[in-house]
């Protein structure tokens, strides 16, 4: 009785703090993370290495079984699994799903590491990747026109410089196009004639072609640091470069011994859009960021740079995940405010307006508190959590019928006043509406601790159902009783119903609710 006093006794004070989280949870929902589906580890690491013209049986000798022999060392491995094909080798680690995926990320560098000491030095560097579907491309931006694809690289280069400035982009990569080069092609014949190898004409390109530190200068109580720029700008340089003197004291140039060509890499990503070639800004997002916010964000940079392209260059955005996860959003939001718009109207034809309306007031509060713990949780507004939310609609209003339909039975049955009935009502169901909601949270609970991928996608499903069920309980322990003292005052309400002699709306419904409620005193 003094649990339920100290709030009755303390109005304002609940009046204040339930205005505190209506604010708070309309801020945690607005700032809530937007996923299609729940961020997850996945426990697989991959190892990828390439050896150019080796036999499958060298590479398995050479490559493979070294990086087994190493890798195996680190804990918490569930299974390793290898394939050894021409010129390349494939390791796969399944690691235990408590695995920390970053760590194990590391400990494979580590160990791959060691490996390469045994490898022959020839092979190309071992490449180890992981699976994160919080990173796949959100969003794709083509580029396109009849500008020339190194010019729209550049264009493309500029903007991904911008776009990688949003908070929680992760990357901004720039596929398609084309990128200068200097190819220097040397003549072998030339080389045997000037006595030169190939590797005097790449030390003496790479000689001039470098920035020097030259110390630093004390003038006064300040001190500056000088730097040589020696870096080469203009490519015709390159053919003017000393490789070394000649016998007869004559310098040999590069152009003596290689053609200097400015030209272009060779490809190795392709772009097109709509059978045109175009260049694309793939981009991915941070883990557990708000994929709409950031979406948004890159669409406004997109807008502001159009202004500025040149004539016949356009943008195009592709593979638009907050699309999906807007339409994913909205339709399981609409199925929320349709359950409650029905559970209202259930309310209200089976325990009257005055009732239902306080009664129905629980599910939001629920939901905003349950917002406001989620979001300090870190947990992400997806799929399953929206699910989750429209499957306990209907449960978190449960404990709040029980205390208000008590509080209205004491006034109307026991003749209490509506203070001692907002005292009493709760306490006489307190234990046994904490037991259901228990009942249900246990049921719900041991999914916590599903093994394996599918636990670690689906327990957010678990995480959200408790909170919202502890929120409903403390909303119908605490609020609800207030609201009852408040607004709850059968004999008054009976009297000026009394008085009023046209409402023929009104008289239905209390008709209709009179004869339910005598049905369930009587049978139940």
């Amino acid at each position: 009785m003094k649990f339920f006093r100290l709030f009755v006794n303390n109005k304002v004070v609940i009046y204040i703090f339930t205005f505190i989280i209506v604010l708070a949870g309309i801020s945690a929902y607005v700032s809530l993370p937007r996923e299609s589906s729940p961020s997850i580890e996945i426990p697989y690491v991959f190892i990828s290495t390439v050896y150019v013209g080796v036999s499958p049986e060298e590479i398995e000798k050479l490559v493979t079984m070294e990086i087994e022999k190493q890798v195996k060392a680190i804990p918490d491995i569930k299974e390793i699994t290898s394939v050894s094909r021409e010129s390349f080798s494939s390791v796969t680690i399944e690691f235990n799903p408590n695995i920390k995926i970053d760590d194990a990320l590391q400990k494979v560098r580590d160990k791959i590491s060691v490996a390469k000491g045994n490898m022959p030095s020839d092979i190309e560097e071992p490449v180890v990747t992981e699976v994160n579907f919080s990173e796949l491309p959100m969003l794709y931006i083509n580029i396109a026109g009849n500008y020339g694809l190194d010019k729209l690289k550049a264009i493309a280069d500029n903007m991904s410089d911008k776009i990688e400035g949003v908070p929680g982009v992760l990357s901004a990569e720039v596929v398609g196009g084309l990128e200068r080069e200097v190819k220097i092609n040397v003549d072998a014949n030339r080389l045997k004639y000037y006595a030169l190898s190939l590797t005097d004409v790449s030390n003496a390109i790479s000689g001039e072609n470098l920035n020097i530190p030259g110390g630093s200068v004390d003038v006064g109580d300040l001190n500056y640091l000088i730097r040589v720029p020696g870096e080469i700008e203009d490519p015709k340089i390159f053919g003017d470069l000393v490789v070394k003197t000649g016998i007869d004291g004559h310098p040999i140039y590069v152009r003596d011994v290689a053609q200097v060509i400015y030209g272009y890499k060779d490809r190795t990503t392709y772009s097109r859009e709509n059978g045109v070639e175009a260049v694309t800004i793939i981009i991915k997002k941070q883990s557990g960021e708000n994929l709409v916010r950031i979406a948004d964000d890159i669409k406004e940079i997109v807008k502001d740079e159009e202004k500025n392209l040149p004539a016949g260059v356009t943008l195009s955005l592709t593979g638009d995940e907050s699309k999906q996860i807007r339409n994913t959003v909205h339709e399981l939001e609409n199925g929320v405010i349709t359950g409650v718009l029905l559970v209202v109207i259930v309310l209200f034809l089976f325990l009257g307006l005055r009732i239902a309306s306080l009664t129905a007031t629980s599910i939001p509060l629920s939901f905003l508190i349950s917002f406001i713990v989620l979001n300090a949780m870190g947990v992400t507004l997806n799929i399953v959590v929206l699910f989750t939310l429209i499957l306990v609609l209907g449960i978190i209003v449960d404990d709040a019928i029980v205390v208000m339909e008590n509080i209205y039975r004491l006034q109307d049955q026991e003749n209490y006043s509506p203070y001692d009935a907002a005292l009493e009502g709760p306490r006489e169901v307190a234990f046994p509406v904490t037991i259901a909601t228990l009942t249900i949270i246990s049921s719900f609970f041991p999914l916590l601790f599903f093994p394996g991928i599918v636990g670690e996608f689906m327990r957010y499903l678990p995480i959200t159902l408790i909170v919202c069920l502890f929120s409903s309980l403390f909303v119908a322990m605490v609020i609800s009783p207030v609201q009852a003292a408040v607004f709850i005052h059968v004999k008054k309400q009976k009297e000026k119903d009394a008085k009023k002699k046209f409402r023929p709306i009104g008289r239905f419904v209390e008709h209709f609710d009179e004869k339910v409620l005598q049905y369930y005193y009587q049978n139940v």
